[in-house]
């Protein structure tokens, strides 16, 4: 069998595993329901570890899987939320997220670290020796905490390199999984100029045909009919694992590709290092994505995807000639080796296919600027300084070949299509280009692929390139408003969306620059109202509040009572701030006063004049 379990990397962490026995982080001995696999597909990351179900619940004990120390210890408000680090004698560590509570001693500790910092959220680095931890002592309670959709816990193991690596390597009992991974649907993308399927350019999407398998850790799928096209070709896979008593759609662990018998690609998702985690928008279709909210793994790697050790050395696309022939298999496994395949036949065919669609629309693939629809034999192409004629790639189609030029408009014949590029971004070298006041500026590490790089200003909106191409890095957006800001320090910038995304940025000489990991639309808004504080219990024994705003968002927050400055909890899923419940024999004395501060400055305080048993 050609799973990647043999791989080198498996096999290391496996032996690492089998040395040392770990114990199961919550209700060990019992058996456990996963709601994530490790490596599993999420917006913007590779899942770190793996989630276990909590009976639907909070406040389930969570025990150190062996001995060692707290090295580090998070407070948010979004991603982990609560969470412990505990360092091994191996050198490995594991992580706890999501919650509810620390143990006391963690709890104590936290809690004057917050007070002496002014801080509710923290990330603290305790010294070896202050927060010792045996094997199964208790560290705290299961939750829901940071960026957590349901009650649960997010469990980690990390290698003494500090690379994350699948928990279920060692081989806890706990876990059960018969159940073969379920295959949704194929996508094949063209990837040269010449390249068609079924006559066409650009990416088709099949569906599959469940046959029978006589083992029930196997499935087997094949497509309906034979696969016809030529040239260069990307196949994307659309899957997702179950694992025993869970509806949850989990991650895959391994994918192959075969043709002929033959090795085309695989990529086994043993580890991933933290750094790199936002490559799976490179791994997957990012565009695909952005638009339907599907992943798509690519069986190949994409041009810039360079990070992640997950893959064969082979580039993984498939090409095919004319007249081939070719047997193709796609074989998914899961962790426990339960797997299934697809199997489809393709044949090199050339034949000429038509646009079907039904008005002219255009498109940026890759290094080609697509147009399909257009009818007219051919195409006038207004680049800067010169005319240039565009013959169809096929009846309806057009490709025009970016690196030969930004066109400034083209005529269909039918209607005057006008862009707004402003010029080409390279990967590995830094630069910026701008059209009018807006300005956009990247890094050597910003983009994985070359970026035709679109800029335009209308209606107030900042459009921003292209938002289905995903970035490596950071860049920085740069503008001037034509007109003078009343208020620049309550103006900042937005990422459009259902809801308006703070990005902030800084204002100099009556420029903003703003850094994002995102192509897209934005644009300035003045956020001038405070935020509101509406109590929800307040007694000698907690203080519970509802806040909200109108559009920044809550930035920090800060309570005293009488002369003890007091740290609330924030729930910023359900927009609760909230205190621990007091011991009747300590409870809250004094004048009450919470001050809230959104990201633009604004402030909302709530007062209460005296709390007395």
């Amino acid at each position: 069998m050609l799973a990647r379990i043999l791989s080198l990397a498996w096999v290391l962490a496996f032996s690492a595993a089998a040395q040392q026995p770990y114990l199961f982080p919550i209700l060990p001995g019992q058996t456990a329901q996963l709601a994530g696999t490790f490596a599993e597909l999420r917006p913007q990351h590779f899942h770190a570890g793996i989630d276990i179900k909590t009976q639907q619940r909070e406040g389930l004990s969570v025990q150190s899987i062996d001995r060692g120390y707290v090295s580090k210890i998070i407070v948010s408000r979004t991603g982990y939320g609560n969470a412990v680090f505990v360092t091994h004698p191996s050198g490995e560590t594991s992580v706890y997220a999501h919650l509810q509570q620390f143990n006391p001693r963690i709890a104590q500790y936290v809690y004057q670290q917050q007070v002496a910092r002014h801080s509710p959220e923290v990330v603290l680095t305790p010294a070896p020796t202050t927060l010792p931890l045996q094997r199964g002592e208790e560290l705290g309670l299961s939750g829901n905490s940071g960026g957590s959709m349901g009650p649960h816990l997010h469990f980690e193991i990390r290698n003494a390199q500090g690379i994350n690596v699948d928990p279920l390597n060692y081989s806890f009992a706990e876990v059960h999984d018969n159940i073969p991974p379920v295959l949704e649907a194929l996508a094949v993308r063209t990837l040269d100029a010449n390249a068609r399927i079924e006559g066409r350019f650009g990416r088709m999407e099949y569906g599959f045909i469940k046959e029978e398998s006589s083992k029930p850790s196997v499935s087997l799928y094949r497509l309906r009919d034979t696969l016809r096209m030529v040239g260069e070709m990307g196949l994307e896979l659309l899957a997702y694992d179950q694992s025993n008593g869970s509806a949850s759609k989990n991650g895959l662990s391994c994918v192959e590709v075969h043709v002929d018998g033959r090795e085309l690609h695989f990529h086994h998702l043993a580890q991933v290092p933290e750094a790199y985690t936002d490559d799976i928008n490179i791994h997957t279709d990012y565009a695909t994505y952005f638009e339907t909210g599907r992943f798509f793994q690519r069986c190949y790697k994409a041009d810039g995807n360079d990070r992640v050790p997950i893959y064969s050395p082979r580039d993984g696309c498939l090409r095919v000639n004319p007249g081939a022939v070719h047997q193709v298999t796609i074989t998914t496994w899961d962790h426990f080796q339960n797997k299934s395949q697809l199997h489809f036949v393709v044949k090199g065919d050339s034949k000429e296919g038509r646009s079907t669609d039904p008005s002219v629309r255009w498109t940026v693939e890759e290094n080609w600027l697509v147009v399909k629809g257009a009818l007219a034999d051919s195409l006038q192409v207004y680049l800067p300084g010169k005319l240039q004629t565009l013959s169809p790639a096929y009846p309806g189609c057009y490709l025009w070949d970016l690196r030969q030029g930004l066109p400034d408009s083209l005529d269909t014949g039918s209607q005057l299509i006008r862009f707004s590029f402003v010029g080409t971004a390279y990967p590995q070298k830094p630069g910026r280009l701008s059209r009018d006041r807006l300005e956009l500026e990247w890094k050597s590490e910003s983009l994985y692929d070359t970026l035709f790089l679109n800029l335009q200003e209308k209606n107030e909106k900042l459009l921003i390139g292209d938002p289905t191409v995903p970035l490596k890095g950071k860049v920085t957006i740069h503008y001037q408003p034509e007109s003078p800001i009343s208020e620049y320090e309550k103006t900042a910038l937005y990422r459009d969306g259902e809801r308006p995304e703070f990005v902030g940025g800084q204002w100099k000489d009556g420029r903003i620059h703003a850094e994002t990991l995102y192509l897209g639309t934005y644009r300035l808004a003045t956020d001038t109202l405070a935020p509101t504080i509406t109590p929800v219990s307040i007694n000698t024994r907690q203080l519970r509040f509802r806040i909200k705003d109108n559009l920044s968002g809550i930035k920090t927050w800060q309570t005293r009572v009488g002369t003890e400055t007091v740290i609330l909890e924030y729930d910023a899923k359900n927009d609760l701030l909230f205190s621990k419940i007091r011991e009747e024999n300590r409870p809250f004395q004094g004048e009450l006063r919470l001050e809230i501060t959104d990201n633009s400055g604004n402030k909302a305080t709530f007062e209460r004049p005296n709390l007395n048993p």
